[in-house]
C-alpha cells in the first residue's frame, strides 16, 4: 500500500508541473516581453479552475517544492509574487530529475 501512495505523490507533482507549464505558455503568449515570468496569482487561478483551489502562500509553497525537486528551473520573487523561470530549459525532462 505504501508504494501506491508514493506513486500518487509523484503523479501529483507531475500534474502540477504540467499545469504550471501550460500557465507559463499562456503568460508567454499574453506578454512576450516577460515570457520567462509567471504570476503566482495566475497559477492560483489555474489551480482554482481545476478544482484545487489554494491560497497564495500554498501556491508559493507548491512552486517552491517543484523548484526544489528540479521539476522547474527558476526562482520565486516573494515580494513581487512572481516566478522567474530560466530562459533555457525551464522545464527539464522528467527522466533527468
Amino acid at each position: 500500500m505504501q508504494g501506491t501512495f508514493l506513486v500518487l505523490e509523484k503523479l501529483r507533482a507531475v500534474a502540477l508541473r504540467t499545469l504550471f507549464q501550460k500557465t507559463h505558455a499562456f503568460c508567454a503568449r499574453q506578454n512576450p516581453q516577460k515570457a520567462n515570468q509567471v504570476s503566482l496569482l495566475l497559477f492560483a487561478k489555474a489551480l482554482t479552475w481545476c478544482g484545487a483551489g489554494m491560497d497564495i502562500d500554498e501556491v508559493e509553497c507548491v512552486v517552491a517544492n517543484l523548484i526544489y525537486r528540479k521539476f522547474i528551473k527558476g526562482y520565486i520573487s516573494h515580494k513581487s509574487r512572481i516566478v522567474v523561470l530560466a530562459k533555457n530549459d525551464a522545464f527539464p525532462s522528467l527522466g533527468s530529475s
